[in-house]
């Protein structure tokens, strides 16, 4: 009868091994490595590192309870973003700014719709995998630099993170401050932020 305090042991040995088999047999390529072959490296560390799997499943226990709302949040932001995008819903708003923009007044459009769609979607990597290639095209088409589009649009994400707290969960959590009592401080950095960089994107980005 294997003991709980070794089960831990022995599952992470076998995870280690497994991972090591898939090295050895694919020594000539690496591309299987991918985020499912790292968390399960990981997870066969923490155990051999814990030995006890009980021990392992506490620390796992105290270590998320500072991460509890970004875990509980990440499902809800990719349904939305899903639905943003295959609705067709967040195209049909960057193409709308697109259409009524000009050379000046584009960059700033950018800048704001990028702003606009981060209180729904805030995942640079997810906004811009949809907004990106519209930004882009419409970058070429009136002439712009598109190393400058690419730098307005992450003005724009960055700007609204003020107002919206994602970035902040962890140390919220660790804290015990609730997300209100510091958005009445980001809220004056938002709108100052705003402000800057619409002048300035407007007058030096094209």
């Amino acid at each position: 009868m294997i003991g709980e305090d070794k089960l831990g042991l022995i599952l992470g040995l076998l995870i280690i091994g497994l991972s090591i088999s898939d090295i050895v047999m694919n020594k000539d390529s690496f591309s299987f490595i991918d985020l499912n072959y790292v968390n399960f490296t990981l997870m066969g560390l923490g155990m051999l590192a814990f030995k006890s799997l009980a021990a392992y499943i506490k620390a796992i226990t105290i270590a998320i309870s500072g991460a509890v709302e970004i875990l509980l949040q990440f499902p809800f932001y990719a349904g939305i973003l899903g639905m943003m995008k295959y609705s067709g819903l967040l195209v049909m708003i960057s193409e709308k700014i697109v259409s009524f923009s000009t050379v000046n007044t584009f960059p700033v459009f950018t800048f704001l719709s990028a702003a606009l769609v981060n209180f729904f979607v805030p995942s640079g990597g997810g906004q811009w995998a949809i907004q990106g290639p519209i930004i882009m095209d419409a970058a070429m088409i009136l002439g712009l630099n598109p190393a400058k589009m690419v730098m307005v649009f992450a003005y724009g994400d960055q700007v609204s993170n003020m107002l919206q707290s994602f970035w902040a969960l962890p140390l919220l959590a660790i804290t015990g401050v609730s997300a209100k009592k510091i958005l009445k401080f980001t809220i004056y950095f938002f709108c100052l932020a705003m402000l800057v960089f619409a002048i300035g994107i407007y007058f030096f980005s094209i």
